[in-house]
């Protein structure tokens, strides 16, 4: 399955990340890095989780960089086969996206998307459909 992250997000002209906090941009460009090596799993959410209590404290619950982080644990949850805690960030960081950019942005678009992965992940195909349609008619 592929997981649309924030880095990928950010180099295709998304939203940016850490907004001039080193400390968050650093931790969540390290967690990036980790996600990418095989078995730093661990590391890379422990990583995570300080940016979103750094983002937190910040930003708040609903600012884009909480989101980016939660889409990245969700990405890391998801390669150890763990749906439920996907789904859990991934629904998240779209309530954020729907909160912050709207319906009809394509970051939104890529929400949908990683929840319709999740879900066919899971084995709930009608909701993965569901959710991968939403994305396609945005992204049209």
């Amino acid at each position: 399955t592929h997981t649309h992250t924030h880095t990928q997000m950010a180099d295709s002209g998304g939203v940016g990340v850490g907004g001039g906090d080193n400390e968050f941009a650093t931790l969540f460009k390290l967690a990036s890095s980790l996600i990418e090596q095989q078995g730093r799993d661990a590391e890379a959410l422990k990583a995570l989780e300080r940016c979103l209590e750094l983002g937190r404290a910040k930003h708040g619950e609903e600012h884009p960089d909480t989101a980016a982080v939660y889409i990245q644990m969700g990405s890391v949850f998801s390669s150890r086969g763990e749906s439920d805690r996907a789904l859990l960030v991934f629904e998240k960081a779209l309530k954020i996206h729907l909160a912050t950019l709207g319906e009809q942005h394509s970051i939104t678009a890529r929400s949908y998307s990683n929840l319709g992965n999740a879900y066919h992940n899971k084995g709930e195909f009608d909701k993965g459909l569901r959710m991968s349609k939403k994305a396609l008619q945005i992204q049209l």
